[in-house]
């Protein structure tokens, strides 16, 4: 991955702008002025991935999520984006299997196993998920009240709030 210019900065920071208010094209105009040469920096490819997944790209995000999680498999936040795109793009197994792989690499991090909970439950998995879930509030118990917002662990809720 190359290096980015003070220019490209600029472009990607009025891009998160226009993506912090919801302006999911203007973003993306901002991004293609950047340099072709510089499209793949590290900065602008994360960029790139969370207005594919903003914008509901899950071809994009995928394809970017796997690139980058390769690049930098100390990203939490670069997994659990490519699981997300991998989900909708394909399914609920190929996104698990993606973050199995990621909680090899980061047994500590709730968010993956708070995620894992969520595919387990949808998939009808529900003691998998209680115990995933368990896990993610064990490590860092505000998990519990992310859960209960949650759609994905409403077959859960009666257990979360005993």
């Amino acid at each position: 991955m190359s290096q980015v210019s003070i220019e490209s900065l600029f472009l990607l920071s009025r891009a998160e702008g226009y993506l912090g208010l919801g302006m999911i094209e203007d973003a993306a105009n901002e991004i293609e002025k950047i340099a072709p040469d510089e499209k793949t920096c590290k900065e602008v490819m994360e960029f790139r991935l969370e207005l594919a997944v903003v914008a509901k790209s899950w071809d994009m995000a995928a394809t970017l999520g796997k690139v980058l999680t390769r690049a930098d498999p100390d990203s939490v936040q670069l997994w659990i984006q490519y699981a997300y795109a991998v989900r909708r793009l394909e399914s609920v197994e190929n996104a698990e299997k993606i973050l199995l792989r990621a909680m090899e690499i980061h047994p500590e991090e709730p968010m993956i196993r708070f995620n894992l909970a969520c595919y387990a439950s949808v998939t009808g998995r529900i003691a998998e998920a209680k115990k995933r879930l368990g896990e993610a509030i064990e490590i860092n118990e505000g998990m519990r009240q992310l859960a209960l917002d949650d759609e994905d662990l409403k077959p859960l809720w009666d257990a979360i709030t005993e």
